[in-house]
């Protein structure tokens, strides 16, 4: 996402920094996503009802909770975003590199910072990503100065495209949300249990 799109979504005159636009659009996030775009699940309700063999719709809302308490759940659970959206994390300074906390990444949008002129933006050759996107390192200038007690505002876009996320992560968020519609004793807990099996592959060391 751009900063222009982010200042249409937030409604800012095109006088307001890029900083400005940044830190708006961060106030707006809820689970990573401004309320004005909602997420899109990569989990139908007919998924669910087929799976249940519920016929019916009257439980229709119900399901459209479990289903996004079951993303949430594997997002937590793996650190990976399945349903795609734009994310702000922020630093308290530079340090040697900045390490983004969500995967998979799919691109840097903007970077901003506390300057000692006041709110700036890191140019697009100021950085550079790796591989994986999760480590932004600085160009061979370095990093530029921040104001004392500055801090430092990254906006990415995270997560798989509809149709892309993983079969094994739309089974655990299946099996989740069964389990959460189920009436038997314990069957919540069984039903993570195999979610964990199911997204193991997932569940990657930190990085040093």
């Amino acid at each position: 996402m751009t900063i222009a799109e982010m200042r249409q979504i937030v409604g800012l005159p095109e006088s307001a920094t890029d900083a400005e636009v940044v830190a708006a659009y961060a106030a707006l996030i809820d689970d990573g996503r401004p309320a004005s775009l909602p997420i899109v699940e990569p989990v139908t309700v007919e998924q669910v009802r087929r799976h249940c063999k519920i016929e019916e719709d009257e439980e229709d809302p119900l399901i459209e909770q479990k289903i996004r308490a079951a993303r949430e759940w594997v997002e937590d659970y793996t650190g990976w975003i399945v349903a795609q959206r734009t994310l702000v994390q922020h630093f308290q300074g530079w340090g040697v590199h900045l390490e983004l906390y969500r995967r998979p990444v799919v691109s840097i949008d903007s970077i901003t910072y506390d300057g000692p002129a006041g709110a700036a933006r890191l140019a697009q050759g100021g950085f550079l990503p790796a591989r994986d996107g999760l480590r932004i390192y600085p160009s061979a200038s370095g990093w530029p100065p921040l104001r004392s007690g500055g801090g430092v505002t990254v906006a990415y876009t995270a997560g798989y495209d509809a149709g892309e996320v993983p079969h094994s992560m739309i089974e655990a968020i299946i099996v989740l949300v069964a389990g959460m519609l189920g009436k038997r004793e314990g069957g919540y807990e069984h039903a993570q249990t195999a979610a964990r099996a199911l997204l193991a592959r997932f569940r990657q060391p930190a990085l040093a």
